[in-house]
């Protein structure tokens, strides 16, 4: 795991937020110099930390507007590569997820229809030793961006709290 201190986890968080912030604006944010900040971003990009930066596309303005999610299952013991292989063979197919238990695998789908769904679904279950598949349609979705997935939990002392004593009920003076 790689150190990062809580600049780091501020650089990055900013750049989550928005990755075509300047340098000048983050070093403003983070009360660095703009080399220093630069310098910074370089090294998380040289560790591995960055992977690079991307355009977030609202794609029912493309005309892709139909999401969805669809679990497949293989006969046997298929090996991952089997998996993604079948899976890559529909250019609809945004992402590959495999996973331990059932399904197999996740599949993350984008069509422009109900019937362009259709058919990739079904491209998907004609290839390789799919038994079976099951169909999940996204309605809408949901990010957290101002959350820091980056910075670990803190660890917590349970801390035990004794009673307090009640106080003695206030008797009226005769």
């Amino acid at each position: 795991m790689t150190e990062l201190d809580d600049i780091d986890h501020a650089l990055l968080r900013l750049l989550r937020q928005d990755a075509r912030r300047t340098f000048s604006e983050m070093a403003e944010r983070v009360g660095l110099s703009v080399a220093a900040v630069k310098r910074r971003v370089d090294r998380l990009r040289e560790l591995g930390v960055i992977t690079g930066f991307t355009a977030q596309i609202d794609y029912a303005k493309l005309g892709w507007g139909i999401e969805a999610f669809t679990e497949l299952r293989y006969a046997g013991s298929a090996p991952v590569s089997e998996i993604i292989r079948t899976a890559t063979v529909a250019p609809e197919v945004q992402a590959i997820y495999t996973t331990a238990g059932d399904p197999d695998a996740l599949v993350s789908i984008r069509a422009r229809d109900m019937r362009h769904l259709q058919q990739v679904i079904d491209t998907l279950r004609r290839a390789g030793n799919v038994t079976g598949t099951k169909t999940l349609m996204i309605l809408d979705v949901w990010t957290r961006s101002d959350a820091d997935p980056t910075t670990p939990p803190r660890p917590t002392t349970p801390t035990r709290t004794s009673p307090q004593p009640r106080p003695a009920p206030q008797r009226p003076l005769p």
